[in-house]
């Protein structure tokens, strides 16, 4: 379906962003001469030492790992949300208040959070 898509290049888009901040905190927490550098100083020394590239060395396997979770907990929200709808609360959406629609919405991702 389309919300798994959505999900999936969401995902992607958000990992290649993030990245780069977990190339360096990783080096903050497992090498001692990071430590007390600052993120911005922590990049351009990563940068300066390993080049750029290696500040998206870590995408594949975060993209392996990240897609298919998000994936998942999209497609476990829709699932139960129209199982919400459908078989529980047996009328459609426009029938409940934006607050009624927040709270079932709610409901759905705490459970798809569960799962």
């Amino acid at each position: 379906k389309f919300y798994m898509l959505s999900a999936g290049l969401a995902e992607a888009a958000a990992d290649f962003v993030l990245c780069p901040f977990e190339t360096v905190k990783l080096r903050l927490q497992a090498r001692a001469d990071y430590a007390a550098e600052t993120l911005s100083s922590g990049l351009a020394r990563v940068v300066r030492e390993e080049g750029v590239t290696t500040l998206w060395q870590s995408l594949p396997s975060l993209w392996s790992r990240q897609i298919v979770y998000t994936v998942s907990k999209f497609s476990a929200f829709e699932v139960l949300l129209d199982a919400a709808y459908r078989d529980v609360l047996r009328q459609p959406r426009g029938a409940y208040t934006q607050a009624e629609q927040l709270a079932i919405s709610f409901a759905c991702g705490y459970g798809a959070g569960v799962i």
